[in-house]
């Protein structure tokens, strides 16, 4: 609902018969089993990523909660801790880890969750110092973000009148810290005030202590921007798009959104040279071109931003993004598989698009433009196939076309029963027998087709899923030699 320049009256709503009737309830205790009140206890619907949460409360005296949850479905429940930070339940307790929370099911009544047990070296240290200006003066009001470097899970806020901010970290490892120091502009703590690269951010590490850092942003940064206005091939508007404008070296990638007239404009972090990303529907994004647009990024425009602001007109001609190649991905019985993630690409010129089944295992890829396709899916981390005439293939080459020429294609994809279904683990250690973290690894069937891949955590450990169970014995020979074989001296 948009509401501009007036007031809406006599505004009427329909509510489902059995909306907001039954009860996700639980209990918070602490690690010694005491009741916790005063929690703030969210539920969020796992099937729609859009929606922030769906019920809140907080918990009584006794620790207990109760939420009212719009209709039936998956939820996730997060426990925010210290005013900022936020757990999840799991089975047996609660974690850190978004992805490892627990799905609760709601189906035509109310469900009580085991109690919710909150480890004791949760959410007890903190980073915080103070942000300011190359002159020293304090930087308020501005937008902050704390990320583990292992991990999706965020901490945000805002700094104070005296540039002060204060974060409450989930658990020990390393975090860093991005800024908004302009609509949409972001960059990172370094070790030298700032930079756009994430890769070269500074890395704050907590051990079981409170870390203390000012941070100090140089002259220079984010206060230019490339703007204009997106067109469709008849010179009309093209409202409510978003755009990054992308650097290589160092990388960086700043958006935002075109308004009712078309109009866009992006704040860079620094001077250098861009290039204009444009997302056209759901998954399909195509760059400006001198001649329109290109999904090509080695032939985007490059826009030189040096000292001032640059502005540029951008016009996207009929035939982009117009068409989609959908279906219903199922397991070998007919059954959905829900939330797996789809490829469509094309190799001349290279395009790549994301999709990502629902529920009922439907998706629906939007391609740039008319020509032949392949997809490919990943049906575990690290695992992924390509669909194939009699199912599914490692190999490439193998793939089935699919060719879209002036309207969209629709078919259904079964993948047969075997495939990413196992995986072998294990460390991998230096010669002292020390882990060695953020290794990729690689695991290759005899045959030289497909594989797996999978990187090691801050433990050594790793994990490669298997596309075929033919494969087992010649990957574990070649893990096992991995694992075992330290380098030669020299």
């Amino acid at each position: 609902m948009r509401v501009s320049g007036g007031t809406l009256r006599n505004v009427r709503f329909t509510v489902a018969a059995d909306a907001c009737r039954h009860k996700l309830r639980g209990a918070v205790r602490g690690s010694n089993g005491e009741p916790l009140a005063g929690i703030e206890i969210e539920a969020v619907l796992d099937d729609d990523r859009d929606v922030l949460y769906a019920a809140r409360a907080w918990s009584g005296t006794g620790g207990a909660f109760a939420l009212s949850v719009p209709r039936d479905g998956g939820y996730r429940i997060n426990i925010t801790l210290a005013g900022s930070c936020d757990i999840y339940f799991a089975e047996g307790g609660a974690t850190t880890d978004f992805d490892a929370a627990a799905i609760v099911r709601i189906a035509g009544g109310d469900i009580r969750v085991s109690d919710i047990w909150i480890p004791e070296d949760i959410c007890k240290n903190t980073i915080s110092g103070r942000l300011l200006n190359a002159s020293g003066e304090p930087m308020e009001e501005l937008h902050m973000r704390l990320y583990p470097t292992e991990g999706n899970d965020s901490v945000w806020l805002n700094t104070a009148d005296d540039g002060a901010f204060r974060f409450t970290v989930p658990q020990n490892g390393g975090y860093r810290i991005e800024i908004t120091l302009a609509e949409n502009c972001r960059v990172h703590a370094a070790d030298d005030g700032v930079t756009a690269d994430r890769e070269a951010a500074t890395t704050v590490r907590v051990a079981g202590q409170d870390v203390r850092s000012n941070i100090t942003v140089p002259d220079g940064w984010c206060e230019h921007a490339i703007s204009g206005r997106l067109l469709d091939a008849s010179g009309g508007p093209m409202t409510d798009v978003q755009l990054a404008a992308v650097a290589e070296d160092p990388w960086s990638w700043q958006w935002t959104r075109t308004d009712s007239t078309g109009a866009f404009s992006v704040t860079v972090p620094q001077d250098g040279n861009y290039r204009i990303r444009i997302t056209l529907a759901e998954g399909c994004a195509v760059y400006s071109a001198s001649d329109g647009v290109t999904t090509d990024r080695d032939r985007a425009a490059t826009m030189r931003v040096a000292g001032r602001n640059v502005r540029g007109d951008i016009t996207v001609p009929d035939g982009w993004c117009e068409h989609a190649i959908n279906g219903r991905l199922l397991d070998a019985s007919g059954e959905p598989m829900a939330d797996v993630q789809l490829a469509v690409f094309a190799e001349d010129p290279w395009i790549w698009h994301w999709g990502r089944t629902d529920s009922t295992g439907a998706f629906s890829v939007t391609v740039p433009q008319d020509g032949s396709y392949r997809i490919q899916i990943t049906l575990a981390e690290g695992c992924a196939v390509y669909f194939a005439s009699d199912g599914v293939t490692t190999d490439r080459d193998m793939a089935a076309t699919v060719r879209v020429a002036g309207r969209d294609v629709r078919g259904d994809i079964t993948v047969p029963d075997g495939w990413c279904e196992h995986a072998i683990s294990g460390r991998l250690l230096d010669a002292s027998g020390e882990p060695t973290a953020d290794a990729k690894m690689d695991a290759i069937p005899s045959d030289g087709t497909g594989g797996a891949w999978t990187r090691t955590g801050t433990d050594g450990h790793s994990r490669s899923r298997f596309r075929r169970t033919a494969a087992i014995t010649s990957v574990s020979r070649w893990l096992t030699a991995a694992l075992c074989t330290s380098p030669a001296a020299g």
